[in-house]
């Protein structure tokens, strides 16, 4: 995921990046995810993310009805301005993009890059697993197993020992 979430954080202003599942489970973060006025155990032990992305879910849940008279589906992109920063929303198919936003920064530096990660992620998600799984039983052509010369032959190691 860091080849997704990592050229985001180069942008200037930007503090965090959370991937999202839609119910607020964090799936990936990049960057300084506390929030201010967190305990430090909170910030070590990784809650701050978790928190966050609560947050997030909240906000969504809470936006819904209010959105369901006036439009079809929630927007895609959704901000959140404050005087300590913004938080900047970008909904995928199964998951939601979140950036954390020094002050002073603008969400509009965000629209295009965040198309792009979400692009990215969803190449890497369709991308074919490469590492094969372990096999479940070991070869049977091993070179101490007396079965291993004739294996290839589908023959019984003794077949060959009646002359008649």
């Amino acid at each position: 995921m860091n080849e997704v979430l990592d050229p985001l954080m180069r942008i200037p202003g930007v503090r965090c990046v959370v991937l999202s599942t839609p119910d607020g489970v964090p799936i990936a973060s990049a960057g300084n995810v506390a929030l201010e006025g967190a305990p430090e155990a909170e910030l070590e032990s990784g809650r701050s993310a978790d928190a966050l992305c609560g947050l997030v879910a909240g906000w969504l849940a809470s936006l819904g009805p209010s959105l369901g008279l006036v439009a079809w589906d929630l927007p895609g992109r959704i901000v959140l301005r404050s005087s300590r920063g913004a938080f900047v929303v970008r909904r995928g198919p199964n998951a939601f993009l979140i950036a954390q936003l020094e002050p002073g920064a603008q969400p509009e530096d965000l629209r295009l890059p965040m198309e792009g990660a979400l692009s990215r992620l969803q190449r890497v998600a369709r991308r074919p697993r490469m590492v094969a799984p372990p096999p479940a039983l070991p070869s049977r052509n091993l070179p101490t197993d007396p079965a291993s010369e004739n294996a290839d032959n589908d023959v019984l190691p003794f077949a060959n020992d009646f002359s008649g």
